[in-house]
């Protein structure tokens, strides 16, 4: 159903110029400068931000092998290292979820060449089943170790470098979001919209245009028995603001 237009009330379809991005501030500033050459108004409601959990690092020669499964870690990774002065091994196997995280390993650590790129660390896991390694660090968030567990893998180490922190909206924003509705609202992931309803009535979401970032933010919103009018084929900014001016436009 994601990338297919799915208004189920004909009435909002009309010409959106405003539109909120429910997601964290961080993850907006290139899909908010996209989105303002077709809306009029474009505005950032930031549930959570992103901090440095780890204080310290493994034995890092312990491991010939990396995964990053987000492109958040591997900026904490390198914050981490640079003030402390380590010394990184010359030669390691990268991994990654997804292509903006093998773009983040290019641009923080230019020595280091991503051996395989998946959709989730399921994929990943499976490319190293098939090869020979010693041991597998894995650098992960607080609360993906908190909600999934660890994973069972033969010489893998999840290793939590940084975490989520909610965001406390300021009152001058809520008030304004409930004078001057959007006429749109982007939620970007389940969590945004957990948060997001810690300070809305669902009846906010009424005539609001409902969009999602992917399948997964769309199954999670209707399960909530919310009406989703659009889903977004890809997360990346350009491809989200192309989608979003022929289905709206």
């Amino acid at each position: 159903m994601a990338g297919k237009n799915i208004f189920e009330d004909k009435r909002k379809r009309k010409r959106c110029s405003k539109i909120l991005l429910c997601r964290p501030r961080e993850k907006c500033a290139l899909l908010q400068r996209e989105l303002e050459s077709f809306f009029r108004e474009v505005w950032v409601f930031s549930p959570y931000t992103f901090e440095l959990f780890a204080s310290s690092l493994p034995s890092l020669e312990k491991f010939t092998s990396w995964i990053f499964s987000s492109e958040l870690g591997v900026k904490f990774f390198f914050q981490l290292c640079g003030p402390k002065g380590i010394v990184l091994p010359t030669s390691v196997s990268v991994a990654v979820v997804g292509e903006k995280t093998r773009q983040a390993v290019e641009h923080y650590f230019p020595q280091y060449s991503v051996v395989f790129v998946g959709r989730n660390i399921r994929q990943v896991l499976e490319y190293f089943s098939g090869i020979s390694y010693e041991g597998i660090l894995h650098f992960t968030s607080f609360q993906s170790l908190e909600k999934w567990g660890k994973l069972d893998f033969p010489g893998l180490r999840q290793y939590p470098i940084y975490r989520t922190v909610e965001e406390v909206p300021h009152p001058a924003q809520l008030q304004a979001l409930r004078e001057r509705p959007p006429d749109a609202i982007l939620f970007g992931s389940p969590s945004c919209f957990d948060v997001f309803c810690r300070y809305f009535e669902r009846s906010y979401l009424n005539e609001r245009v409902i969009l999602t970032l992917g399948e997964s933010t769309e199954r999670y919103l209707r399960g909530r028995g919310v009406a989703v009018d659009y889903a977004c084929c890809s997360p990346e900014a350009a491809s989200v603001a192309a989608e979003l001016r022929e289905v709206l436009g």
